[in-house]
């Protein structure tokens, strides 16, 4: 048991450098501003730039549902979500009520599985639902049935349902543990992007965001640390930054424009 628990402590034990990720941050930021004048755009960031968190897996775990992982500073500000509520049929006015009830206005569209079948059919409906809500929820009930019916575009944007229980009285602390999470799913490929932080954060709020989902993450993934290669963080407009790889580093002393910098080089390189 001793040993075992020892095991434990070590997968869980975190192995993110927290000095990388608040270097990284920075040079995040710069390389924003440099795509941005690069552009001749007025503003040097969108305020609304998502910063994604890039995770790369030693081996598939079986699928999963959308994993939530709490953080620090929400991705959502108050006053700001708007959200899509999936549910079973003829239960959409009984949900309506009981939203109504609890004072819960952030969940603005309510489509049951019949609509859902019968109004987006096809790809461009599909995609336009898609882009219309900043979150989308589903009955756990009814989680199950939604992926032929939501194709691949709610997949490829982030954008699955999160399974909520619309029968319990805290439906109202679910979305509230909602708007303050972010989420990923596992067994789609080794590689999965997750939003961590907006761009419209400091610099800190970013670096704690990053360093409580990537600890989350370690924690939450069969084989913890040991089944992560790599670890980056982006923005859709930048390149990856790594702020962690399984594979270790030596420094190295490069001359530079009469200049000595030391970086970090991989030694499987």
């Amino acid at each position: 048991m001793a040993a075992k628990s020892k095991n434990a402590d070590y997968q869980h034990k975190s192995k993110l450098d927290e000095h990388q990720v608040q270097l990284a941050v920075p040079a995040l930021f710069k390389l924003l501003q440099l795509n941005e004048v690069k552009a001749k755009k007025r503003k040097l960031m969108a305020d609304d730039e998502k910063i994604w968190l890039n995770l790369i897996l030693k081996k598939i775990p079986n699928p999963t549902k959308p994993i939530q992982i709490s953080l620090p500073h929400s991705l959502h500000p108050t006053g700001t979500l708007e959200i899509c509520l999936f549910c079973k049929d003829n239960e959409k006015d009984t949900i309506k009520k009981k939203l109504e009830k609890d004072g819960i206005t952030e969940i603005v569209k309510i489509i049951s599985i019949i609509k859902l079948k019968k109004n987006y059919r096809g790809y461009e409906a599909k995609r336009q639902l898609c882009q219309m809500y900043d979150l989308f929820l589903a009955d756990d009930r009814i989680y199950h049935l939604l992926p032929p019916y939501l194709g691949k575009k709610f997949f490829e944007k982030k954008k699955y349902p999160i399974p909520v229980s619309v029968t319990k009285k805290n439906l109202t602390s679910q979305i509230n543990g909602i708007r303050n999470s972010t989420y990923f799913s596992l067994g789609k490929g080794k590689c999965n992007a997750i939003p961590v932080a907006m761009t419209n954060l400091d610099s800190e709020k970013i670096t704690e965001n990053i360093i409580a989902t990537v600890n989350s993450i370690a924690a939450k993934i069969p084989r913890g640390w040991k089944n992560i290669q790599a670890l980056y963080i982006k923005t859709t407009a930048t390149v990856a930054l790594p702020i962690y790889n399984s594979i270790p580093y030596e420094s190295t002393k490069i001359n530079t424009d009469n200049t000595t910098k030391t970086v970090k080089v991989s030694l499987a390189d």
